[in-house]
């Protein structure tokens, strides 16, 4: 009787077709989730933790609006009242708190001229 051979010519070619679209699909997916975690790194959102330059005392920003300074047993909270500016509340004092961040980079103060250095963690 006839056997019928199932690895013909035809049947490796589409094998091969198939692993190869399979590898550019890993490899597209792969590339999408670097680039994504390369722009967070590169770009990062207010909330994190923030280390100064000048002091080394750290600041950590939450997403529920609680700030935590490390030179300090209190929590603080913040509002972001526009792009560059927030209310943050600590000890019952409210203060406006200019801030931007550049790069890796935030410069949080009371105004423009004293504006502290933190690099993100």
């Amino acid at each position: 009787m006839y056997k019928n051979n199932m690895y013909t010519k035809k049947n490796h070619i589409w094998f091969k077709a198939i692993l190869m679209l399979a590898f550019i699909a890993g490899v597209l997916v792969a590339s999408f989730f670097i680039l994504n975690f390369t722009a967070a790194y590169e770009q990062p959102t207010l909330v994190g933790t923030w280390v100064s330059t000048e002091t080394d005392a750290s600041v950590k920003f939450t997403e529920d609006e609680h700030v935590k300074l490390s030179t300090s047993t209190l929590i603080g909270t913040y509002h972001i009242i526009s792009p560059n500016t927030m209310e943050y509340t600590i000890d019952g004092l409210t203060f406006i708190m200019s801030y931007h961040i550049e790069g890796r980079y935030l410069y949080w103060g009371m105004d423009e001229e004293t504006l502290e250095c933190f690099k993100r963690r």
